[in-house]
């Protein structure tokens, strides 16, 4: 059994669904997924496939939406009347480590449970997100500020000890606050989520914040954050979560408060 097809397209997408625009270098961080869309079939004879698979480095199978029958592609591809058939879906990258990986687009025939991969793959390699603190220094509160204002659950989750909150793996953290430079009189570049010391999520800093524009002397006030951690892969037991905010200039690094929370 063997597969033909093809992608019509691949788009990076940051942990908030929103597309990482101008990402040529397939180079993307922790966190993020990648939309793939595009068309196969089953060849020798040329058949409709039960389900297209993901697989990321040949491993984790994840099923795509495939149903779509494509005579464009068919008639491009000279398939004459081939059922070419569309599949299209996003793959999270969530818990890949760094460095390089291959994602492949398979076909399943359910009768046998054999699978067919597409020759063409999709590159791609996880940034190190411990990168930018190797080289920078920690600063003090007065230097780079950071503040969570918001530490939200968004899934089942109870409480077992006022100060610990308890979520079921599986449940998304969010956090929201804001993030200064005060040396530099602007916001901070970038901020990471870090679990038990490890990075594990980036988030976006860019939203508004004029209480504290106006309270700090920021003419650009546009230094609140939002960051999102998944749970999935954290073993049960008590977990220390906190934000940790780059520079401007990436030169030095501060964290927030820390928050604990218990995974069951």
């Amino acid at each position: 059994m063997n597969a033909r097809g093809d992608f019509d397209a691949a788009y990076f997408l940051d942990a908030f669904g929103c597309d990482e625009a101008a990402n040529q270098t397939r180079r993307t961080h922790e966190g993020s997924g990648v939309l793939v869309r595009g068309w196969a079939v089953l060849t020798d004879p040329s058949r409709p496939a039960d389900a297209a698979l993901t697989t990321i480095d040949g491993i984790e199978p994840r099923e795509l939406e495939y149903g779509e029958v494509r005579r464009d592609a068919a008639a491009r591809a000279g398939l004459g009347g081939a059922p070419a058939v569309g599949f299209w879906g996003v793959r999270p990258l969530r818990g890949l480590p760094a460095g390089a990986h291959v994602l492949r687009v398979e076909l399943l025939d359910r009768a046998t449970g054999s699978r067919a991969a597409l020759e063409t793959a999709i590159e791609f390699e996880i940034e190190d997100g411990s990168a930018p603190f190797a080289v920078a220094q920690p600063l003090t509160g007065a230097e780079l500020q950071i503040v969570v204002d918001e530490f939200a659950v968004a899934g089942p989750s109870d409480r077992r000890d006022p100060a610990v909150e308890t979520v079921s793996r599986g449940s998304t953290l969010g956090l929201r606050g804001w993030a200064v430079d005060r040396r530099l009189r602007t916001a901070a570049s970038d901020v990471y989520a870090c679990v038990d010391g490890a990075i594990v999520a980036r988030g976006i800093v860019g939203t508004v914040h004029a209480d504290v524009g106006e309270r700090l002397g920021i003419s650009d006030a546009r230094c609140g954050f939002v960051v999102h951690v998944a749970t999935d892969a954290l073993t049960e037991g008590t977990h220390r979560l906190e934000v940790r905010a780059l520079a401007a200039d990436g030169a030095g690094f501060a964290a927030s408060d820390a928050f604990s929370f218990y995974v069951r």
